[in-house]
C-alpha cells in the first residue's frame, strides 16, 4: 500500500510504501526506480515502511518512517540516515528554513551546523 506521494520542484513523483520501499517516477521519461532497505549495505534507505516525503529548499529529499529519518543525495543515489530506529510521523520544513520530525516519542529539529535532530523543548 503506498502510504505518502510527493512530487518534486522537477516534475518527479515519490511514492512512499508500506514494506515497499521507496519509488521515483519521472514523468518526463516514464522511467521508474525503487530504492529498498539492504541490511547488507549501509547506503540504501533505512527503511522500507515509509510515513513521509519532503524537499527541502536546497532540493534536498528527505524520507521518513518506521525506522528513522533517510536523507537522498540524487546524484550517487545512496542515502544518509538519522534517528535510526525512531517512527518518523511527519516532516516539515518552516519559514526559516529549518526541518522539523515529528514522531511518536515527540518533536525534534534539525541542527544543520552539527547534522543531526535535536529533542525540541517547547519553553511555554
Amino acid at each position: 500500500a503506498t502510504t505518502t506521494i510527493y512530487q518534486d520542484k522537477q516534475g518527479v513523483m515519490w511514492f512512499g510504501r508500506w514494506s515497499g520501499g521507496l519509488i521515483q517516477y519521472n514523468p518526463k521519461d516514464g522511467s521508474c526506480k525503487h530504492y529498498y532497505s539492504d541490511p547488507e549495505d549501509s547506503a540504501s534507505i533505512g527503511t522500507n515502511t515509509l510515513t513521509t516525503i519532503l524537499e527541502d529548499r536546497s532540493g534536498a529529499l528527505w524520507v521518513g518512517g518506521l525506522g528513522g529519518i533517510n536523507r537522498l543525495n540524487r546524484e550517487t543515489g545512496s542515502f544518509k540516515h538519522y534517528m535510526s530506529g525512531s517512527k518518523i510521523l511527519s516532516l516539515y520544513e518552516d519559514s526559516g528554513g529549518s526541518l522539523w520530525a515529528g514522531t511518536i516519542h515527540g518533536l525534534y529539529r534539525n541542527d544543520q551546523k552539527e547534522d543531526r535532530f535535536i529533542n525540541f523543548f517547547d519553553p511555554c
